[in-house]
């Protein structure tokens, strides 16, 4: 207590399940247990972040698990976001263009996610494709950056199988693979 006699909260040690708790009133805050770890609880009711014996930092969960509801950042590098029925992560971007995520092998880039003035893109890592999604159509990347007749749509030995359109395909020429000549 402080300034009068009202019970404002305490500090107790519990020797049968070994842990430290601190609380305001009767509502439990805070709770230090023997295997080191921490739990806060703000409210008294919900476990809004738990700090693990093991270093795994919880919000919004008690245990580790990918699949249940929260935010995981586990000691070994995971990073687990679920959310019930709504979007679970949200990246954004203020005042200029460029990459919103970057993703790695080690210290290489090796795809990139942004946005630019006319457009999403997915790009690949140095020397490899991309793909840009504009207001007019899906449009070939090498490099980062917006590539003409440069970029195929499948290869030799890892083709797709079927193409269907609704519209016209242009194009300088159409070959024919079994027979190799131009189809009129």
């Amino acid at each position: 207590t402080s300034g009068d006699t009202a019970y404002r909260g305490f500090v107790h040690y519990a020797h049968g399940s070994d842990h430290l708790r601190i609380a305001t009133a009767a509502t439990e805050r805070f709770r230090i247990s023997s295997d080191g770890s921490c739990r806060w609880t703000p409210d008294g009711t919900n476990h809004d972040m738990t700090l693990t014996a093991d270093g795994n930092l919880l919000v919004g969960k008690t245990a580790t698990s990918v699949t249940s509801v929260g935010i995981e950042a586990r000691s070994t590098g995971l990073l687990a976001v679920n959310r019930d029925n709504a979007t679970p992560v949200y990246f954004g971007r203020q005042t200029s263009y460029g990459h919103l995520i970057e993703f790695r092998k080690e210290t290489s880039i090796v795809g990139k996610l942004g946005i630019e003035a006319s457009g999403f893109y997915l790009d690949g890592e140095a020397s490899h494709s991309g793909l840009k999604f504009t207001s007019a159509g899906i449009t070939p990347r090498l490099n980062g950056a917006g590539s003409d007749n440069t970029v195929n749509l499948g290869e030799s030995g890892v083709r797709f199988k079927d193409i269907f359109l609704s519209g016209k395909v242009t194009a300088a020429d159409i070959y024919n693979a079994a027979g190799g000549h131009v189809i009129d």
